[in-house]
This record gives structure tokens, sequence and C-alpha cells, in this order.
């Protein structure tokens, strides 16, 4: 079935879960809360096994954020686990084969489409990074962790890092770490090609030690999802079209790329770039540039660019190349040239040469696979603006901080309400910081794990010291708040 869109959206959703009905036709089993477990299903004829972690406050009502990390090492799998159970988020902390794993969870946990991320080690780090240039839809942020990038060795990957202008990425690294120096060429070439790029260090070396410990992690790589969720149409997209000899990797958003012939840059050399631009106002596709590789675009457009019911301009280099009706699936495939002039290069002594069109068939990314499974199986079936307004709504990080009895004789119970919408309440534990007025730390008291309950309040027994107002400050995740009370004796 092609995607994009329908004039008649609610019959377009209708059609498209009745598909993924049919492919997820078995009612949804999640894993239990506060479990690990290994999952095994079959795609294009081979079996594949993945981790999930499932956090303590898991409630199958909800929707879900996700993390894919990848290629963490065995000697730290098992306590990134016990971290992972802390998190308000489904994590395949072992992830190989992204895509296909994220899906085939899906079809059992309610996963916002709108709010996937990936993270990793080292290698992992790397192939985070390399994954938001090959496929910046999929992921609406991502942290590569000592992400192992260096010059003069992977010298053709700087030209793929400087067309990550859709993807928030944060760079995080210990400040001792050998390879910090090409982590810091990467981050430095990503901020003079404006891309929407931070870096972060830490007192190591090469370490994995943001995946061990839950104040770490929460840090360095769960703020940074908690303040991100994907725009599933930005207005401009940027994309280099990597390993294009199978072109691979040429769809980026909305906007397929089509090359005019397999080319054999792929990994190891300089790949065709494109940034094109949709005018709603105008109703108007400008192509603002296109390497000399690329022959031709497929566009899928939606309401959210431009006027689906007015013709559309595509205009290049001030000239029109395309003024029409869109059809009702949204796709408007525009042609730049026919004769493929090749200049004389050290493998080529060059030419003139029909034109081909090659490009990957992605005809759905992975957000919109993901949104229909959540019609489909969980009858969540808002579209892209109602559905990230909800996500940016689930990442707000308020707490409501109360204390009963208050004032209080010599013990009260206190306690945080949920962080936000979309988590059930105590995934982590609390920690609640006492001061005096004068601004004097004097207990520091930590919830426990179980319950709800438990893990989101505490018994305060002030016994001991003397009567007067005192300031709670309460850190659950990366979310604080604070109130006073009065202890009265």
């Amino acid at each position: 079935m092609k995607s994009s869109t329908c004039y008649v959206p609610a019959l377009c959703l209708m059609i498209m879960s009745t598909v993924f009905a049919v492919l997820v036709s078995a009612a949804p089993t999640p894993p239990p809360a506060g479990s690990v477990t290994d999952r095994t299903y079959t795609a294009h004829g081979q079996v594949h096994t993945y981790k999930v972690t499932v956090p303590y406050c898991f409630d199958p009502s909800k929707s879900w954020p996700l993390i894919s990390a990848n290629q963490m090492q065995s000697e730290f799998l098992t306590d990134y686990c016990k971290v992972a159970l802390q998190v308000p988020y489904i994590t395949l902390p072992n992830c190989y084969n992204d895509m296909e794993d994220i899906l085939d969870i899906a079809k059992d946990i309610n996963i916002d489409p709108y709010r996937v991320y990936q993270t990793g080690f080292s290698q992992g780090g790397h192939i985070s990074l390399q994954s938001a240039w090959q496929y910046p839809h999929n992921f609406a942020a991502v942290v590569p962790s000592s992400p192992d990038l260096r010059l003069p060795n992977q010298w053709f990957y700087f030209n793929n890092i400087q067309q990550l202008r859709n993807v928030p990425v944060r760079i995080v690294q210990g400040d001792m770490d050998d390879y910090i120096d090409g982590t810091l060429q990467v981050y430095e070439t990503m901020l003079a090609a404006s891309c929407p790029v931070e870096m972060m260090t830490f007192h190591a070396g090469h370490s994995y030690m943001l995946f061990t410990a839950l104040p770490e992690f929460n840090r360095y790589i769960r703020t940074f999802f908690d303040a991100n969720v994907l725009d599933p149409f930005p207005k401009t997209v940027y994309h280099c079209i990597e390993f294009c000899q199978a072109a691979s990797y040429s769809r980026a958003f909305w906007v397929n790329g089509k090359l005019a012939k397999s080319y054999h840059g792929g990994l190891f050399g300089v790949n065709p770039v494109f940034q094109v631009t949709a005018d709603s106002a105008n109703n108007l596709i400008t192509i603002d540039s296109a390497d000399p590789m690329i022959s031709g675009f497929d566009f899928y457009l939606d309401s959210h660019l431009v006027d689906i019911t007015k013709p559309v301009n595509v205009v290049k280099g001030g000239q029109s190349i395309f003024l029409g009706a869109i059809p009702p699936d949204g796709k408007v495939p525009v042609t730049l040239y026919t004769t493929y002039v090749e200049p004389p290069s050290g493998s080529s002594k060059g030419g003139s040469y029909p034109a081909q069109y090659v490009c990957n068939s992605e005809e759905k990314v992975l957000w919109q696979k993901l949104d229909s499974i959540r019609c489909a199986v969980f009858g969540v079936c808002n579209q892209p603006p109602i559905a990230t307004e909800a996500s940016n709504k689930g990442r707000n990080n308020g707490l409501a901080l109360s204390v009963f009895p208050n004032p209080f004789n010599p013990r009260t119970r206190i306690a945080v309400s949920p962080p936000y919408d979309g988590q059930a309440a105590g995934c982590e534990k609390v920690l609640f910081e006492i001061y005096n007025l004068h601004g004097k730390l004097v207990q520091k008291l930590l919830t426990a794990g179980g319950s709800a309950d438990e893990r989101t309040g505490i018994t305060w027994d002030a016994s001991g010291l003397p009567s007067g107002v005192y300031v709670i400050r309460a850190l659950a995740g990366n979310a604080t708040v604070s109130r006073t009370v009065t202890f009265l004796q």
C-alpha cells in the first residue's frame, strides 16, 4: 500500500488500520512490568532475537517512548538493563535490527511514533550517528556516547554529519578518552554546518559509565530525549544519500532522492546531498540544492506541508519543473534531467548516458508504520499535529509535591505525583532533600522500590530536629519541585 495523504483522512485511516489489523491480528501480549525479556520473530525469512526492558512503572494503557541502544557490550549489558528498568521508556538494550525490532515490540506495546530515540557506546555510538544520517526520519533525537569518528581515516563521514540538520544530537564522551580529539572535530564540524548539536563531557576515559548508573544516565542521556519530539514534516529537509550502489538510504522524511546511476561512493566516498524546502503559503516546493548525481525526486506531500487541494509548484534554480495537481496518495514525482553527463575522473573517461532514477522503495517511514500499528492494535488514531502535541505534553517535567499533614509533629508523608501524563506513577525512585531556612541540607531521603506508593513517597520523621520551617526538594529523573513545610512540637 502506498503511503501519505488521503483527501478523506477517515477513509485513509480506516484502510491503514484494516491492513495492519491483518498483519497484527493477535491481541497484544506485552511483557510484564519490571522485566527483561528475550523476544524472537521472523522477518524476510530470517529469525531475529532481541532484548526488551519494560520499566517497573509500565502501564499497558499508556503510550510509551522507546530507546534503541546499539551494540551494548556484554560486560555492562546486565547493569544497563537494571538502569533501564528504572527509566520511563521501553528500551531495546542490544538492538541490531532497529526498525524490525521496533516494529515487532510495537505489536504488543503502545509505542509513541514520535518519541523513538537511539543511543550507543563506542562502536554503538558510531552506529547511532550513522543511523541518524541514513534514516533521519526514524529518531526524535540521538545520543552517541564516545562515537569514535576521527580524521583522517574516516574523512568521508564528515560530509555526512554536516547534513544532520533535522536530527537533534547530543554527543557525550569522557574527557580523558583517547578518541576525544576526533569527537571534538565531529562536534565542531556539525556546529559549523548549523546542525542541532551539543556536546557534554564527563570525567573518565573511554567509559560506559553513563549506561550503568541511573543518575548519570538521566543527566547525560535521558534529559536530551525528554526534551525532543519528532517533527514528522520538517519544512526544510537536508540529506546525504549514503551507500548509493543500492540507494539504500535515499529517503529523508517526505523527500526521496533519485540517482542517475548506481553510485559506488557509498560508505567510503563523498555522497550526494540535497536540500528541499516546502512553502505552504505559496504552495511551493523549492529544490534549494541537489548534487549532479541526483536525477529526480519523489515528494510525499501532506497538508502539513502544502494545500493538497490546490496545484503545487516545484521549482529549481528559479525555474518551474512541475506545476500540477497533487495525486490522492500525495506522491509527486519530478524529473531533473533525462541524460546524465558524467565528468572525467580517475576511474572513468566520462560521457553521456541515459539517466536512471535509482532510489529505495520505502513508501512508509518508521513513524508512519508505528502510527498505523498503534491505530489498528490500540485504537490510538490521532493525526500528527494532535499526536505530537500529546507527545510534547507527555514530556512536561512538572512534578507535584504533596505533604500531609502540614504542619506536622513529628512525622509527615511526602510524595510526588507522576512527572507527566504518559507515565504511570513511580517509574524511578525519588530523592527528597530537606533544607533549613539557612539553606543547610539537614537530611536526605530516598524512596524504596516496590509498589508505586513506595517509589513515589516516604514518611519523614523529624524527631531530633528543631521546630521551624523547612524546604523539601524532590528530584525524580531530571525533574525537580520544592515546597515549604512546618514542623511544630
